[in-house]
């Protein structure tokens, strides 16, 4: 792939997670850490392991840039992370195309929760793309139940050749800040493909711009 995924996180409260880099999760805990005070290195330390884990489940996949959500506010409770990452992925049967992509991911989610999926095609600077929104219920366990909200974006290909372009995004539906949605499309509507060179071998996830 000539091209690597590079995109802009909105707030500060979204944080770059190096997901190629052993050390990535100890840096973004410590940028946690770094908003001053003893909460917040408490916050950094407690959540380091979520994003150990999130580094382990990122390996070896081709997955990145990727970024985390982590409110100024520490919420009550287990500390999920939202995240969103970009990850290639194969053309569906039929080819790279919107009707194949559409017809793949109406399969893939026919079990979401009611009141159902949010599938529409939309247009970004990186290109068209479909937006696909849904909701499910996630039973781990007996005692552990998740309402888990799902949205990515399936960039069509440049050439109209395959591999696909991905924009993930999930968090807890149930404990997650409000706003999420609204974070993750701003997102990818800054997502741009740049030429690969050797500063930038995996795409980036750029930190919140500075104010004018």
């Amino acid at each position: 792939m000539p091209n690597v995924p590079v995109f802009t996180c909105p707030t500060d409260e979204w944080l770059p997670l190096d997901v190629h880099d052993p050390h990535g999760p100890r840096q973004t805990a410590q940028s946690v850490a770094d908003r001053g005070g003893r909460r917040a290195k408490r916050y950094a330390k407690d959540l380091l392991p979520e994003l150990l884990e999130l580094w382990e489940s990122a390996q070896p996949r081709r997955i990145g840039p990727y970024a985390v959500h982590v409110p100024h506010q520490r919420p009550k409770g287990r500390l999920d992370v939202p995240t969103v990452y970009s990850e290639w992925h194969r053309a569906p049967h039929g080819g790279p195309t919107m009707d194949a992509v559409i017809a793949s991911v109406s399969e893939s989610t026919k079990d979401a929760s009611r009141p159902g999926r949010d599938i529409t095609t939309v247009q970004l600077p990186a290109g068209p793309a479909c937006r696909v929104y849904y909701e499910l219920i996630v039973h781990y366990n007996p005692r552990l139940t998740a309402h888990a909200a799902f949205l990515t974006y399936y960039l069509l290909p440049e050439n109209g050749v395959a591999p696909l372009l991905a924009l993930h995004a999930s968090w807890n539906a149930a404990t997650a800040t409000p706003g999420l949605q609204q974070a993750v499309d701003h997102i990818a509507a800054t997502l741009t493909l740049q030429p690969r060179t050797p500063d930038l071998l995996y795409g980036q996830s750029r930190p919140a711009a500075e104010p004018l």
